[in-house]
């Protein structure tokens, strides 16, 4: 999955984009509106039949 035309998870660092780091070196692009972030978790979910129900609080 691509987000700004990143890979949505990387663990290449980019110099202009918004990424957080997780464990084992790898980034994940933040530079997303909320409601994106949430469409990115549900389709992520569809993909893995994972079946969560994503909600912004």
């Amino acid at each position: 999955m691509r987000w700004v035309g990143l890979p949505l998870v990387s663990k290449v660092k980019d110099d202009f984009y918004n990424q957080h780091e997780i464990s084992g070196g790898w980034l994940i692009v933040t530079h997303s509106a909320t409601n994106q972030k949430r469409t990115q978790l549900e389709e992520i979910s569809k993909k893995l039949n994972l079946g969560l129900k994503v909600e912004v609080v």
